[in-house]
């Protein structure tokens, strides 16, 4: 069965019944939908094809005869016969279905999800109860590659890009629609998100749908909306968009800029065209050279973007992959003695925390991304330690994880030379010379929104075909199947306990089968605890904050924070070098630059630097020494030098936090930072926070 949306001008037909006449016109309808199907299953249980008319013609076996026997001109009847009875159990359906609407009542079929069509299997009808998040759909959903299937021209129609109105693009992206066929994008499915998650989730966007179904002249203009799902994407360039603008037609490509080009942007307008209303408000969060560190500093204290505040976002993708496994990754493992994949799993498992415990109640959902396919590594194990990280994480936390690079990574490994779904790697012109290359051209971000709604998808479908047999699940078997027995509550050992609440214990190779148990519960309860205990400083743990690309983005912006806090700072700038913003010394080695704060609004335990290195004589020996004083003392509370040179070929940001506990600045003192350059020609501050944590 089809069910669309229907036109807001279409009336549907009712008949109007009521009482013993309902009664007797539901019994006779059912007899004979269920005579007329029977007659149909006999049918089709032969064999056979049945396809041959004008639009399908006959089918000869090989080396077979095409003259048409009287015995398949007979099938062919039958065949037309049972089309004819097909036909009239959908008009019977509808009149049935119609006859128990109520008068001045939308149906389902007004409330489907405008442009999308959803099957029905056969052994199940209706629709989920009012109260359920799933309510307007069917009770049983079709698999996501038969969901996919269905509505493939509609997804194909709202992959045009709204910068391309001849849609020059449209012939490449069928052909790349064609590669990414459902079996190339469920390998793209690593783990679905917790039913609590998308409970959450499908409740705040089936609220502002409720709103929008409301007739514009209906509504109270003094109730404002139901907010739309906020959805914050965190990453590096790759995810930012840097050389989203080349494509295999190379077509005016200077009008795409990196933002409007990149992945989070196309899947924001994708989304609400599907849906058909403003669902989904998706914040690029977005800058090179970090990774989920600097992401954890980020969520640790709540710098989210504006339109985002106070109460942060609904769900959080981390897009950093490609960075978390970049050169400096390697570097900065190596000198703890760390393996790449190690070093990974840390970072990645210190950003997970971070989210789930960022809320005492309902934290953010997170999605994992995979999108590395770069060449910072050549050998192909280690080009894979984050997807074995990720995976890994995203069972034991039970979160969501999606591998774009798992759903083209055969096309890309079966051809390096490839460049629609991945980098380009060998150098243009005669020289054919493999090159260092992580960012992928404008096919990886047309086929990632495409990877995502399918992972969207997918999610739903198995949660509210879930939802269907939750009675059975949460109750008992017996009141789906009489064939299972109801058992009586009894006592057999070795059952297991409800799952515990809150966060499980941090994953280590100390962690042990024996003890994990215990350290769970004793974690949950320390947690509870902490929540308790929990002030307003814990909400806003940062009296000053900012991290270059993210909170600020242009000179002015950041002038505008810094100046008001500046006792002195003729020495330093505020300056942006090859697109990365910040502060610089500007008179060579013995720059001075020093923030004041003042009557401090609460105590002061660490102070987070976030510095660049680069490469290059401009940058040789570069180091700056900070210095935090407390009060009115001329004696340091605490030092940290920073140096900012290494010998990669790449300009990256390094997350550094002054823990100050033991000399801890109290609320309502002072407190002073002073920065000095001591060593090289230059360096660059792109981040700062004074934190109570």
């Amino acid at each position: 069965m089809r069910l669309r949306r229907m036109s807001q001008q279409a009336t549907p037909c009712r008949l109007r019944i009521n009482g013993t006449s309902a009664i007797i016109l539901t019994g006779v309808a059912f007899i004979l939908l269920a005579s007329i199907s029977h007659i149909i299953m006999m049918a089709r249980s032969f064999s056979i094809d049945l396809t041959t008319d004008e639009e399908y013609p006959l089918r000869m076996s090989e080396g077979g005869d095409s003259t048409t026997s009287s015995a398949t001109l007979s099938l062919i009847a039958s065949q037309k016969r049972i089309d004819a009875l097909e036909a009239k159990i959908k008009e019977l359906e509808e009149k049935l279905h119609s006859s128990h609407a109520p008068e001045n009542t939308k149906t389902h079929n007004e409330e489907e999800l405008p442009g999308l069509e959803v099957g029905v299997f056969s052994g199940e009808s209706g629709y989920h109860s009012e109260d359920s998040v799933c309510h307007s759909l069917p009770l049983s959903l079709p698999s996501v590659e038969t969901l996919w299937m269905k509505n493939i021209g509609t997804l194909f129609k709202e992959s045009k890009h709204r910068r391309d109105p001849d849609w020059e693009m449209k012939e490449w992206t069928v052909k790349m629609m064609e590669m990414l066929t459902t079996r190339q994008l469920g390998r793209s499915i690593k783990t679905t998100p917790s039913p609590d998650d998308v409970r959450r989730v499908m409740k705040i966007l089936q609220e502002r749908r409720k709103y929008f179904l409301i007739p514009e002249a209906n509504r109270d203009d003094s109730i404002a909306p139901p907010p739309k799902l906020k959805i914050l994407v965190m990453g590096g360039s790759v995810t930012g968009g840097v050389m989203c603008r080349v494509n295999a037609l190379n077509a005016k490509a200077g009008r795409y800029f990196r933002l409007p080009c990149a992945w989070p942007w196309r899947l924001n307008h994708y989304i609400n065209d599907l849906l058909g209303f403003e669902a989904v408000e998706i914040e690029n969060m977005s800058s090179g050279g970090l990774n989920s560190n600097i992401g954890s500093r980020v969520i640790e204290y709540g710098l989210y973007p504006e339109a985002f505040l106070p109460d942060g976002p609904d769900v959080i993708i981390n897009a950093y992959s490609t960075n978390d496994v970049h050169v400096l990754s390697m570097l900065e493992a190596e000198s703890k003695g760390l393996s790449l994949e190690e070093a990974v799993f840390r970072m990645q498992q210190n950003f997970i925390r971070q989210v789930l415990l960022s809320r005492c109640k309902n934290p953010p959902m997170i999605v994992l991304f995979d999108d590395y396919l770069g060449n910072e590594q050549n050998n192909i194990g280690e080009l894979m330690s984050i997807s074995k990280a990720m995976t890994v994480l995203a069972g034991y936390y039970n979160i969501m994880s999606i591998s774009y690079a798992d759903a083209v990574r055969q096309f890309v490994y079966g051809d390096t030379h490839e460049t629609w779904f991945s980098p380009p790697w060998y150098g243009e012109g005669n020289d054919g010379q493999w090159k260092r290359e992580i960012h992928p051209g404008m096919g990886a971000h047309i086929s990632m929104v495409w990877v995502f709604a399918y992972n969207i998808f997918n999610a739903i479908i198995s949660f509210c075909n879930a939802e269907t047999f939750a009675v059975c699940t949460n109750e008992t078997l017996n009141k789906c199947n009489k064939d299972i027995p109801a058992v009586n509550s009894v006592d057999i050992k070795g059952g297991t306990k409800k799952i515990p609440t809150g966060v499980p214990p941090l994953l280590t190779q100390e962690l042990t089968l024996e003890k994990i148990s215990t350290n769970w519960e004793d974690d949950a309860n320390a947690i509870l605890r902490k929540c308790n205990e929990r002030t307003e400083n814990d909400d806003v743990p940062c009296i000053f904050a900012w991290i270059a690309g993210y909170s600020v983005t242009k000179s002015e912006e950041l002038e505008k924070l810094i100046n008001p806090l500046l006792s002195s700072g003729d020495g330093w700038k505020v300056a942006i070098d090859n697109e990365k913003l910040g502060i610089v010394p500007d008179e060579g080695l013995g720059s001075k630059i020093s923030f004041q704060f003042d009557n401090l609004s609460q105590s002061v335990r660490a102070i987070n630097i976030l510095a660049m290195k680069s490469y290059g004589n401009k940058w040789a020996d570069s180091a700056a020494r900070f210095s935090i004083f407390g009060g009115e003392s001329t004696t340091p509370v605490a030092i940290e030098v920073i140096t900012g040179h290494h010998e990669s070929q790449t300009s990256v940001s390094y997350d550094y936090k002054i823990n100050i506990d033991e000399n801890m600045i109290e609320k309502g003192g002072k407190m002073r930072l002073n920065v000095e350059l001591i060593g090289g020609s230059t360096f660059k501050i792109t981040g700062m926070s004074i934190c109570s944590r």
